[in-house]
């Protein structure tokens, strides 16, 4: 017999979060978790719409704002007009009611900017605390998700059984790899470069409560304040933006990471003049080919949840949130499961698969039909659609009363009918 109800493979904040909601539960769970942490992670900026999810965990608001950089919205540079818009998200949460009459009342931002290594360690805490086991370099090698008991080889040799797996595992994706339900999306980002920075010039005195992003052919960087003074920047490009930079110093016989970011950065000259005093403080780091859709995300006695069930693009900030969102849709459903009644699985793979299908929407607009200058830039002359791209950009991706996400969800072309499409 099984020693644990759920066995979860994965510790990042789509496992961490659905162990700790499950033990909440009472289910008996395991989290393996490869690493050790404290560890590096890309994906700083959290979305207003994870708060109420963060707070369930136990990481809530009082925490975040002690130790993490206030985010009250994203802008967005366009390199070719020289044109900035800026969305603000809604107002700060209501006040904390102070203590005594010699307190100030607290009012907290409607997100935050995280430094990775600790939010993650601040998760796992969190797990165990509501009684989650967790196991640290624990390398899955293999995985058997159809046997009566599912079960997870580690490199060391040793088996874990349980009634129910859930893959958190990331992009290494096992399960999605291992049936072959992964499908790459060639048309989106092809590359990331990235590094973090000291005395990075600010763009004005509110530069460190946004996310910035600066817009150019094919590629845009990100720009993401974070609360000891560093500023995570990173490049991504699409195919043609690469091929377009490679090409354009063949004799090097092709570019470093350092290289395409620096190549990059000359494509934008306010982006290079802010940079000119920054100083890079940590080594630099790549990934590739990230963005993929999985065809397939619960089967009798597993479920895939956060980025093994697929992953987009970083433009949107989506990683972490639909991480959190996923755990806590996916609890119920493994609840249920253990119960007998399977029948909950599929609708989380319905409620991910509307939240991906959102995304999904507009990161294609975004790098294939002119998302950035057609919607965003018109924004400010239609005051609904404005808000309803705000809230968009805060998570609010299952929202059905948000005109955007309706057409989303309904339309091949999901903007062909907007207005602000039509008065681009």
């Amino acid at each position: 017999m099984s020693n644990w109800d759920v066995l979860i493979v994965g510790g990042g904040p789509a496992g961490c979060a659905a162990g700790n909601l499950l033990a909440q539960a009472g289910a008996r769970t395991l989290v393996l978790e490869g690493g050790a942490f404290p560890r590096h992670h890309i994906g700083e900026s959290l979305l207003p719409a994870s708060m109420p999810v963060l707070e369930r965990l136990g990481v809530g608001r009082g925490q975040l704002s002690a130790g993490m950089q206030h985010k009250f919205g994203a802008r967005f540079y366009d390199a070719e007009h020289d044109d900035m818009a800026s969305f603000d998200f809604d107002a700060p949460s209501a006040p904390r009611q102070a203590k005594d009459a010699a307190e100030a009342p607290v009012e907290y931002p409607p997100s935050y900017q995280v430094e990775r290594a600790i939010f993650d360690e601040w998760l796992l805490d969190a797990a165990v605390r509501q009684g989650c086991q967790v196991r640290q370099k624990a390398v899955v090698a293999a995985l058997d998700e159809d046997a009566a008991e599912p079960t997870a080889r580690l490199t060391d040799g040793t088996v874990e059984r349980a009634r129910f797996l859930i893959d958190a595992s990331g992009q290494r994706a096992l399960l999605a790899g291992k049936r072959q339900t992964r499908q790459l999306l060639p048309n989106l980002g092809r590359v990331a470069v990235y590094s973090y920075f000291e005395n990075l010039a600010p763009h004005d005195v509110q530069d460190p409560r946004y996310i910035t992003m600066y817009i150019f052919e094919g590629g845009w960087f990100w720009l993401i304040p974070l609360a000891d003074g560093r500023t995570s920047v990173g490049v991504v490009l699409s195919q043609r933006a690469l091929a377009a930079l490679r090409d354009a110093a063949p004799q090097t016989g092709g570019l470093s990471g350092a290289a395409l970011f620096a190549a990059a950065v000359r494509q934008l000259p306010r982006l290079e003049r802010r940079m000119r005093a920054a100083r890079r403080v940590e080594p630099w780091r790549a990934v590739t080919d990230y963005s993929y859709r999985v065809r397939e995300r619960t089967g009798p006695r597993f479920a895939l949840i956060g980025d093994a069930a697929g992953f987009l693009d970083p433009i949107f900030s989506s990683g972490v949130h639909m991480g959190l969102m996923s755990a806590q849709a996916v609890a119920p459903a493994v609840l249920q499961a253990l119960d007998g009644d399977g029948s909950g699985l599929a609708g989380y793979s319905h409620f991910y698969a509307r939240g991906y299908r959102v995304f999904e929407t507009f990161v294609d607009r975004f790098y294939n039909r002119g998302l950035l200058r057609n919607v965003f830039f018109t924004m400010p002359r239609q005051p609904d659609m404005r808000q309803a791209l705000i809230r968009l950009l805060a998570g609010y991706v299952w929202d059905e009363t948000n005109p955007l996400v309706q057409m989303a969800v309904r339309a091949t072309d999901p903007l062909a009918e907007s207005p602000a499409a039509e008065s681009a």
